[in-house]
């Protein structure tokens, strides 16, 4: 059983549907670099090129200055080769640093580099034997050999797989032919070293790890690329998502809910509520075309939400006509009562001075700030945030009490309890009123410019 088990385990990987379930990403991201994505990626190139030029730079004189302590008592030609070798590194790494700019970089310089970085490397490893007269089994063994580690972990810290694969294959090519020189024997010097650590045996060992590290260090590499473009693509989704949500849901409730997985705990805070209405709009609508009309609310309603949400509030509602606004939930606002007031304001103004669709939309207002219940509440398809209570009803009679009263705004007592002294000394009391739904009369406030001219209808 566990024979057939395997074996239909190893059949599977053969099939495509198999292959995409068990993949390391969501197949989307496996597909062709998105153009969005791959502006970024090569901004990142670019910036690590510029970080590893600065590195070979600080780097540079630290090793050389090492060099030149350990061969102090060695021949002339040490420090013959330490200079050139010195020159040449800090010749490619400020060649590095300038084509890291924004006019100069381009994708290729990357493995060019590495390749470069490369011969740099053989060719030390070599002028070095020569030098000290060893064989050639011995050049892995030199301590100049540890550098490839360095130049390994300066590609490693690219998001490209490529480059380390261009420099793993300029060093298998310049090591590879060294060792088959060695199988032939054909170098000017000696080969076969009797001492086991300068065996080609052990010198294959060496190139081996080398190679295993820089195997791992390129699927490092791929692997890192793979989750950087995985979360760039979920943070544009995200964003798409928030935008079209945006759409649907009050600005200040998207963030909210895209981090909340699309549900607001409940709350129940005090809160300021606005509630507009526009005076004689069935008559409006009877001798308009339809057009003008779905033309007319979108120009209204992007003015009425507008001048809210640049107050702090929220609209959670559009009920036909109606406007329904909320200050405090789910962003907490200390001084909604002026917030709600101030938007009111604006939009009296808005609403009295402009046109929309050519025409002029005369609008009722009721403010009241009290106790609310806020959140989420959903359907089978749809989610939508709202505000329930007392609070909501009473200011939604007092916009309907204009029209009794002759007035375009009128605000609770209980908001201007809430306002500071000055808010609320350009508000003029209009009396106790009878408000349908309570036993006891409702103090109303206006503002004096609002306290004529019935807006009717």
């Amino acid at each position: 059983m566990t024979d057939h088990a395997s074996i239909r385990r190893f059949w599977l990987w053969f099939l495509p549907r198999h292959r995409r379930e068990h993949r390391l990403l969501p197949e989307e991201f496996d597909s062709a670099e998105d153009p969005e994505i791959a502006p970024i990626l090569l901004d990142h190139e670019r910036r690590t090129q510029r970080a590893t030029a600065v590195l070979r730079l600080i780097i540079g004189p630290v090793l050389v200055a090492i060099a030149s302590a350990g061969i102090a008592d060695g021949p002339a030609a040490d420090f013959t080769l330490l200079i050139h070798a010195s020159a040449a590194y800090m010749a490619v790494a400020l060649l590095s640093l300038i084509v890291s700019g924004r006019r100069l970089f381009r994708p290729f310089w990357a493995p060019v580099f590495i390749v470069l970085d490369v011969i740099w490397y053989e060719y030390v490893i070599y002028a070095s034997l020569i030098i000290y007269d060893l064989p050639m089994t011995a050049f892995a063994a030199m301590p100049t050999a540890t550098l490839i580690f360095f130049f390994l972990a300066l590609a490693g810290m690219r998001f490209s797989p490529s480059v380390l694969l261009a420099g793993l294959g300029a060093f298998i090519v310049i090591d590879g032919g060294i060792l088959i020189l060695i199988a032939l024997d054909r170098w000017p010097l000696p080969f076969l070293d009797p001492r086991p650590y300068f065996g080609p045996a052990a010198t294959a060992f060496r190139l081996g790890i080398v190679l295993a590290v820089g195997v791992v260090t390129a699927i490092t590499a791929w692997r890192s690329r793979r989750v950087l473009v995985h979360a760039l693509l979920q943070a544009r989704q995200r964003e798409r998502a928030r935008r079209l949500v945006g759409h649907f849901v009050p600005e200040a409730l998207t963030d909210s809910l895209m981090e909340s997985g699309g549900v607001l705990a409940p709350a129940n805070r005090e809160a300021s509520i606005l509630y507009t209405d526009i005076a004689g709009f069935t008559g409006i609508v009877e001798r308009l075309p339809p057009k003008t009309v779905i033309a007319m609310l979108d120009a209204y309603f992007a003015a009425v939400e507008g001048a809210i949400v640049e107050a702090g509030g929220a609209v959670t509602q559009f009920q036909g006509d109606a406007v329904l606004a909320v200050f405090n939930v789910p962003i907490e606002r200390p001084d909604h009562a002026a917030r709600a007031v101030a938007a009111a304001r604006r939009i009296a103004a808005i609403t009295t001075s402009r046109t929309f669709a050519g025409e002029r939309l005369p609008t009722r207002i009721g403010v009241n700030t009290g106790s609310v219940v806020a959140g989420t509440v959903s359907g089978v398809e749809r989610v939508g945030y709202t505000v329930h209570g007392d609070a909501v009803n009473l200011a939604a009679r007092l916009e309907a009490m204009n029209k009794e009263l002759g007035t375009k705004l009128l605000v609770s007592a209980s908001t201007v309890a809430a306002l500071d002294a000055r808010e609320a000394a350009a508000l003029e009391p209009v009396g106790r009123v009878e408000v349908r739904g309570r036993t006891e009369p409702v103090e109303v406030y206006s503002f004096a410019e609002d306290g004529g001219g019935n807006t009717g209808g």
